[in-house]
């Protein structure tokens, strides 16, 4: 398996990983006799732990892989400032018209804000095609594309497009590479 494939399950096990221990921390509240509904400070407990250990697993687990440049880090916490926001105006917003206990509205969507937290990362960070080009030279690989559709075929072993189907000879691959290489470099 491929890192990026194990990073792929580690992401998938972040959620139930995140929720396990705030999950343990409630149940032992509610069959210690501590009653429901919770306060508000318990209510915070479980939606606070489960916000920073999903927030610092995601960060530990793509550090690595993110090109760090400031304005991704600008945009990163801007997007943490909008989505504790985004939650407690949610959170408000239950509590106004549900007219249930706040600690409801809490332990309800007190976890919107890091969802939608990896939501904005998982755009903000991604490879900008200069980056991909220059992480592929990195490999000694430059990059091949089709020359019809401009799907990555970097890598095939044969040289026909995947995505769309056609058919070239290598002679006429490298040909189509060669002049979007100028083209690349005039712009």
């Amino acid at each position: 398996m491929t890192q990026s494939n194990v990073r792929i399950v580690l992401a998938i096990l972040l959620f139930p990983v995140a929720e396990f221990l705030p999950g343990l921390i409630e149940m032992y509240n509610v069959y210690n006799g501590s009653g429901w509904p919770p306060s508000i400070q318990r209510a915070l407990v479980g939606p606070v732990l489960t916000n920073i250990i999903m927030v610092s697993y995601w960060i530990l687990l793509w550090r690595r892989q993110v090109h760090w440049t400031q304005s991704r880090v600008g945009w990163t916490s801007l997007i943490g400032v909008a989505s504790l926001a985004f939650g407690a105006a949610l959170v408000a917003l239950f509590v106004t018209f549900a007219k249930d206990d706040i600690a409801i509205g809490i332990m309800t969507l007190g976890d919107v804000p890091s969802y939608t937290w990896i939501l904005g990362t998982a755009f903000v960070w991604r490879e900008t095609r200069q980056e991909r080009l220059e992480r592929l030279k990195g490999f000694g690989t430059e990059r091949v594309s089709c020359p019809v559709c401009k799907y990555s075929m970097t890598g095939l072993r044969e040289s026909r497009c995947p995505e769309c189907g056609a058919q070239f000879t290598i002679d006429e691959l490298f040909s189509a590479q060669h002049d979007r290489q100028e083209e690349f470099e005039q712009a």
